[in-house]
């Protein structure tokens, strides 16, 4: 029995395109992963300032309106950032 040359370059067009599909499907779920680590983290961040009462009372209606879990100034967008492995985050979890 002789194969279809027209049926193997479409299997390899539809195994091409789920590859491709769930490469796709990775990066974008990484990227979620990545974003709710941050906002986690900033969430910790502004929750750790807040436990000063100084803080807290020096806020106004307007600052409380602006905060946000979602900012990123302090992350570096070209993948150079330096981690030490062997310390912790001072964050205090509730």
């Amino acid at each position: 029995m002789r194969s279809n040359p027209a049926l193997i370059s479409e299997r390899k067009a539809v195994t091409s395109s789920l590859t491709s599909l769930m490469s796709s499907l990775l990066a974008m779920l990484a990227l979620h992963l990545l974003q709710i680590s941050l906002v986690y983290i900033n969430t910790l961040m502004v929750q750790q300032i807040f436990t000063d009462e100084t803080w807290f009372e020096r806020m106004t209606p307007e600052d409380f309106r602006a905060l946000t879990p979602l900012t990123y100034a302090q992350i570096n967008p070209y993948g150079t950032f330096e981690l030490d492995m062997q310390q912790r985050l001072h964050l205090d979890v509730a």
